[in-house]
């Protein structure tokens, strides 16, 4: 899905502004779904994207003085969604806590409906992909979420995450190498472990 016309954003906040819900509603249903990939990508639970995505848009709508309209509307909320991200790590840090992989998100995995053993491997393929994902830097995981999930060009990216587009190649390249290392070891330890 594509970001709103500019014209169409700016309408949209003015009747934000306004008072109107509805305006409101039409900004949070556009871009909420696209937002929590984004977020998903970065923590390791479920419940933790969705409270960042409401979170995001509670201090977008809370805060629109702020946007001035030198940037989509999209990037000032995935920065503001950036920040809320380093917020919980930055609180997880402090209060010692690290997320697991639990049953009710192995349980929330794609089933790809195949045979007894497909199945098996698929979840310890999903389970080590969500392992080693999570291990990335932020930057690395913006990146992917970008050109992968996003399916930008590199020069898109690199626009959304303010930085050259050599940056986003070289944070590319060494994600899909930590990333075939992790999965490496993983499947390793958890064949042979």
């Amino acid at each position: 899905m594509k970001d709103l016309p500019e014209e169409k954003v700016s309408e949209l906040l003015n009747q934000i502004r306004a008072g109107d819900d509805k305006a409101v509603t039409t900004l949070f249903l556009h871009y909420r779904d696209r937002l929590y990939a984004f977020v998903r990508l970065q923590v390791t639970a479920d419940h933790e994207a969705e409270d960042i995505v409401q979170d995001v848009f509670l201090a977008a709508f809370r805060q629109l003085d702020r946007f001035r309209g030198e940037a989509e509307f999209s990037t000032w909320l995935w920065a503001i969604a950036g920040n809320k991200v380093a917020d919980l790590y930055r609180a997880q840090k402090r209060k010692g806590l690290i997320t697991v992989i639990d049953e009710e998100m192995e349980d929330s995995l794609p089933d790809p409906n195949w045979d007894f053993v497909e199945q098996l491997e698929a979840k310890e393929m999903a389970q080590a992909l969500i392992h080693c994902q999570a291990s990335l830097p932020v930057a690395q995981k913006e990146a992917i979420y970008w050109v992968f999930y996003q399916e930008l060009g590199v020069n898109d990216a690199a626009q959304r995450q303010s930085c050259p587009p050599g940056t986003v190649k070289s944070r590319l390249y060494h994600a899909r190498k930590q990333l075939a290392d992790c999965l490496s070891r993983w499947l390793q330890e958890t064949r042979y472990g």
